[in-house]
């Protein structure tokens, strides 16, 4: 990359110099450059070592012609410029005449930039022409000297194929860097071998021709130097005959021409340059005879004037390109270019070839021969055309611009960009600041105190520099009786003859911020309300129907950023059941009356939520609709409230029903399994006694579902302690091992470090094994059964799926079969009680209704994931306890301890109870009185009060209840013992027993020896107490 060129500049106007620089630049040329304006300080500035003067002609004490000739004076040719205001064509020919490249007119400085160009190239081309003349004068001395004492190589060589060296002169050294003795003779190095490959063929086959015909060959090749260089050579050569007409050997002066051939090259660079130069130029150049007939026209000429590529230019008069009316001007011009050697600059009405107009700007100068004579005309034509048009919108852009200017309502203000000095503004402008326009014309902007923030003009001032751009912005400004104001401002940067001006705009906006800021709260308020309230606000636009605002409760209802509420969108997303009816709606709609309706919508994620939309219209003044407006509400929380509470009805009126068969049930199968153990001891033959375990295995059989009755009803809570999973899965794993048909695989997918829980562990069994035997039942042809656990957490975003469960740590446990799966119509009614899927006489339809109840009654959860052909997965989660115990501890035995004749009285409305209750524990060495409600049961107390030690009583009794029994039996006698039995877990009654302090409660039907040790664990603490 070349370096910015050294300009010097001959100007005493600071102005007039920075306006000079500015044109270079805006012609992207970067220079270094000074300013001189004296005699001394131009001389001195020469030691700068210039590339280029630029003067003006005329200065106080110097003047560009005196600088001129100290130039040429010293012999330095250095291009000379000359940019002056005003320059007389005689001075101009004069100037150009002692050696100037160019003139120019300050007033025209657009052309500045290719003249300085135009004058460095070619400063650089005679500069690189002398060089080359003084290489080829050195060369010229050289070689002359080198004649005389035999430049280059002589030599001898053999004439055969070989043409091995017989001798060389000592100018081999510096031709090939080879020593004589390293060339000549058998020697290492062989001469045809330095020269290069193609170029050895050449010369051997031109050399065998002229040793044919006896003539002297001459060759130019490329030599390989000893270090590895290449250098031309010339080399001629002919061959020695003997006297017998025969070859001897042929001799030859091989030349070094690389210094030559280098000229060469650098001339056809040059040319080559010069050429380019031309033909690059946007100007139009020609070259004619002084007669002005053409005999050269550039690219660019060519096109300007109209030829073709096939079009000859020889001999075509240029005159016939400028009009008629300007025709007499340009012939006298070429007579001061023939007779005074000037160089002319003229604006002609000029033609094409095909008699299109345009204006031109020719530039013309003599081309001279050595001895003064003319040779001919360079003619530079430039289509100003647009120019001048340019010109004269500009003049009349300037007329308009400053009628707006004074008419503007806006205050427009034109200050100076370097001192902040006012050059003009209108009366808007002084009357926002409440001055007088007189007043601010000629001050600085500092001196009307007019910016509250005066850092902020400046901050502006320095974004419009650094953009060279417009910027706006909204301030403060402060008036003449010093109130302040808001405004808008907006600051451009223009340019008016080479002087840097901002253009400035101020409009007093303080209504405007007003009305924006009132504006603003109302929005605020607005924005407030829609984005906070958990429904959907939304417009409609009234003319197209199209969805123009929705509010971000959108996205939580609908799953979709409110972008994609468009109408089509809208009613895409309705449940397709319901979209007919919202459409046939929102149809309606367009006659102006609102609508209220409840649908569902199907999100993304296939999840399906009722929505109440409501809406209403907003009519314009002349009837038309505006816009509609309306809110959304998300109701599936109610819908499911509400379906949840129709079907806890349900099941509460089942619980009831069930509640009162367990009770009835459970009073059957208590004398049942209570009398069993009593006549098992009667019983000698062990065929009775297997008849008798059978009567026993029916009732416990009844026992179990009464009490699967119970947990379904009531949620029967029964003995709960710390459970460790792991092991209670193991047992369920074994025993599903040891009774499930081998075609099912059974999978212990049990995780490490489980945490315990708190639970029945009689109830979860049953949990569990019902969940499995459903497995099993679903998968007839074998499959694969997985029984599983590990901890998790449920946090807040688990209560989408689990909302009855807090927050916390629970353990997962669940049981996945690869069975048919269940249709998705029956998910929701398979924990009901009595429903099943199963054929009439393989289930009850009590399994997933006993397992919810004890899922719910430890609190927990349930859940079923299902799909047609791909089998179920059963979750239950239930919270983990802290601690790590065994697994349940299996209760041992009761072991039916005997009384010491204490009286018991035993209070039961149903005969058989009372009956096998007496003669158990009659047999257990206790006396019994008996009643049949709590009526006869206070008569029978009352009648052996002091001997009764126990009361034995139901809970669920006609005519009084037990709890009034026990209320009026503990006033009489506040410390005698209770134990309460009933067929129903009733929680309010037994919370009823814990106020007045029974703690113990047998549910039937139940083993008697349990109730022994009962008996005799209360009468025993009685004894202590």
């Amino acid at each position: 990359m070349n370096p910015a060129p050294r300009i010097l500049l001959v100007e005493d106007s600071e102005l007039d110099a920075e306006l000079v620089m500015r044109a270079l630049r805006r012609g992207d040329l970067e220079a270094e450059w000074r300013r001189v304006q004296t005699e001394p300080d131009f001389l001195a500035a020469l030691a700068w070592n210039p590339a280029l003067v630029i003067s003006d002609f005329n200065l106080p004490q110097f003047s560009g012609q005196r600088a001129l000739e100290l130039l040429r004076g010293r012999g330095l040719a250095i291009p000379f410029i000359v940019v002056s205001g005003a320059l007389g064509e005689e001075a101009a020919v004069e100037m150009m005449r002692l050696g100037a490249v160019d003139y120019l007119l300050k007033d025209r400085l657009g052309r500045l930039p290719a003249a300085v160009e135009a004058a460095l190239a070619k400063s650089r081309l005679e500069a690189e022409a002398a060089a080359a003349r003084a290489e080829l004068a050195e060369s010229q001395r050289m070689l002359s000297t080198l004649a005389g004492n035999l430049p280059g190589m002589a030599y001898r060589r053999k004439a055969d194929s070989s043409g091995a060296m017989l001798y060389v002169s000592e100018g081999c050294r510096a031709l090939t860097g080879y020593e004589r003795a390293e060339l000549e003779g058998d020697a290492a190095v062989a001469y045809a071998d330095l020269i290069y490959p193609e170029d050895r063929v050449v010369r051997e086959q031109r050399c065998e021709t002229a040793l044919v015909s006896r003539t002297s060959c001459g060759n130019e090749y490329r030599l390989r130097t000893r270090d590895g260089g290449t250098r031309w050579v010339a080399d001629t050569a002919r061959g020695i005959y003997l006297a017998d007409g025969s070859l001897s050997h042929v001799e030859g002066f091989a030349q070094d021409i690389t210094d030559r051939k280098s000229a060469v090259e650098a001339l056809r660079q040059s040319e080559e340059l010069h050429r380019s130069l031309i033909e690059a130029s946007p100007d139009a150049i020609v070259v004619a005879e002084p007669d002005g007939c053409l005999v050269f026209a550039s690219h660019q000429a060519r096109r300007l004037f109209g030829f073709g590529a096939a079009d000859s230019v020889d001999g075509v008069q240029v005159f016939n390109f400028i009009s008629d009316a300007d025709r007499p001007r340009a012939l006298l011009n070429l007579r001061r270019i023939l007779n005074d050697r000037a160089i002319t600059s003229n604006v002609y009405r000029m033609q094409r070839r095909d008699g299109t107009p345009f204006e031109g700007e020719v530039n013309s100068a003599l081309l001279q021969s050595p001895d003064g004579r003319p040779r001919g005309l360079v003619v530079v034509t430039r289509d100003v055309t647009e120019r001048r048009r340019a010109e004269a919108a500009l003049r009349e852009s300037e007329a308009r611009f400053s009628a707006v200017f004074e008419a503007n309502p806006i205050g427009t203000a034109l200050t100076r960009l370097d001192d902040g000095l006012f050059l003009d503004a209108n009366e808007a402008y002084a009357k926002i600041f409440g001055l007088q326009r007189e007043e601010i014309l000629g001050a600085h902007s500092a001196d009307l105190d007019a910016w509250v923030d005066r850092g902020e003009r400046d901050r502006l001032l320095g974004r419009m520099q650094v953009s060279n751009a417009p910027v706006s912005a909204e301030v403060t400004f402060r008036r003449r009786n010093g109130e302040e104001f808001a405004a808008a401002i907006s600051l451009a940067p223009i340019e008016v003859d080479g002087e840097r001006i901002v253009l400035g705009l101020v409009a007093d906006i303080t209504a405007r911020k007003h009305a924006e800021t009132t504006l603003r709260e109302s929005e605020e308020r607005f924005r407030q309300v829609v984005e906070t309230i958990h429904e959907v606000f939304w417009i409609v636009d009234g003319a197209t129907g199209e969805v123009s605002y929705v509010s971000p409760a959108f996205e939580r209802i609908w799953g979709r950023p409110p972008a994609e509420a468009t109408q089509a969108g809208w009613l895409d997303s309705v449940f397709p059941e319901d979209r007919p009816r919202v459409e046939a709606r929102v149809a309606h709609r367009g006659t102006g009356a609102g609508y209220d309706e409840i649908y569902r919508i199907q999100r993304p994620d296939g999840e399906v939520r009722w929505v109440h939309d409501r809406g209403f219209p907003l009519p314009a003044p002349d009837g038309r609709i505006l816009r509609y407006v309306g809110i959304v509400e998300d109701i599936t929380e109610r819908k499911n409230l509400e379906s949840q509470f129709l079907r806890a009805q349900r099941m509460e009126s089942i619980g009831t029903l069930a509640s009162g068969i367990a009770h009835d049930l459970n009073n059957i199968l208590a004398p049942l399994l209570m009398v069993a153990p009593l006549l098992r001891q009667n019983l000698a033959s062990e065929h009775d006694r297997e008849l008798l375990g059978l009567v026993e295995q029916g009732a416990q059989r009844g026992a179990s579902i009464v009490k699967q009755l119970l947990t379904f009803s009531r949620g029967v809570r029964g003995n709960r302690g710390a459970v460790q999973v792991r092991h209670l899965l193991k047992e369920i794993a074994a025993l599903m091992r040891e009774t499930f048909p081998r075609e099912i695989a059974i999978v212990d997918a049990a995780a490490a470090g489980l945490r315990p829980i708190v639970a029945d562990v009689t109830q979860l069994h049953q949990v569990l094994l019902n969940l499995c035997v459903n497995a099993r039942d679903a998968m007839p042809g074998g499959g694969q059964l997985e029984l599983g656990a590990c901890n998790r957490e449920v946090t807040a975003a688990d209560r989408i799926a689990f909302p009855e469960l807090p927050a916390g740590d629970y353990v997962e446990l669940w049981v996945r079969d690869t069975g048919g799966g269940i249709d998705s119509a029956l998910i929701d009614r398979i924990f009901e009680p009595f429903f099943t899927t199963k054929e009439i006489g393989r289930g009850t339809g009590l399994g997933l209704s006993t397992v919810l109840g004890i899922v719910k009654s430890h609190d927990g959860a349930v859940r079923v994931e299902s799909e047609l052909g791909r089998g179920s997965r059963f979750i239950v989660l239930l919270p983990a306890a802290p601690g790590d115990p065994d697994a349940a501890h299996a209760a041992a035995a009761p072991a039916g301890r005997r009384g010491r004749n204490e009286l018991v009285l035993v209070v039961d409305d149903e005969e058989s109870i009372r009956s096998v209750l007496r003669r158990v524990l009659e047999h257990s060495g206790y006396r019994v009185l008996c009643a049949a409600n709590g009526q006869e049961g206070l008569a029978a107390y009352v009648a052996h009060r002091g001997q009764v030690d126990l009361i034995f009583t139901d809970l669920m009794m006609p005519t009084m209840s037990s709890i009034s029994l026990i209320r009026a039996v503990q006033a009489l006698d506040p410390g005698l013992p209770f134990i309460a039995t009933t067929g129903l877990d009733d929680r309010n009654r037994m919370a009823e027993l814990a106020e007045l302090g029974i703690r113990d409660a047998l549910a039937k039907p139940f083993d008697p020896r349990d109730a022994l040790d009962l008996i005799a664990g209360k009468l025993e603490h009685r004894t202590r107490g």
